[in-house]
């Protein structure tokens, strides 16, 4: 499978046909199904997504006010339990590019629940 680079004026023209998109499926209309193209730029950017949601997760534990007093456990085992979770969530994000529409619904909507 080629993968395909998209510069930053053509990725405008992305973004404005699925907001376009968005907004018809909320006002009800009916929306024509995804091109191939499209279906697959949904799924291309994991590891990406996954940089993003640890950014975002940091900025929120800042503006929570942690501090290193609260601590419970070594900084170490903190950063190797992160460093798993983010291989986690950029593995799995990745991994649904190369699923059919159906196996991606199972697989998204499904969740571990750790028993103890």
């Amino acid at each position: 499978m080629e993968r395909k680079t998209i510069e930053l004026d053509q990725g405008w023209d992305y973004m404005h046909k699925g907001i376009k998109k968005l907004r018809r499926i909320l006002e009800g209309l009916p929306e024509p199904p995804f091109t191939s193209e499209e279906y697959m730029m949904l799924y291309t950017y994991g590891w990406y997504f996954t940089f993003v949601q640890v950014f975002v997760y940091l900025f929120l534990i800042y503006l929570q006010g942690f501090s290193p007093k609260k601590m419970v456990n070594p900084w170490k085992t903190y950063v190797k339990l992160s460093a798993v979770l983010m291989g986690s969530h950029g593995l799995t994000k990745g991994s649904l590019a190369f699923l059919n529409y159906p196996a991606q619904l199972m697989f998204k909507s499904t969740k571990v629940n750790p028993q103890s």
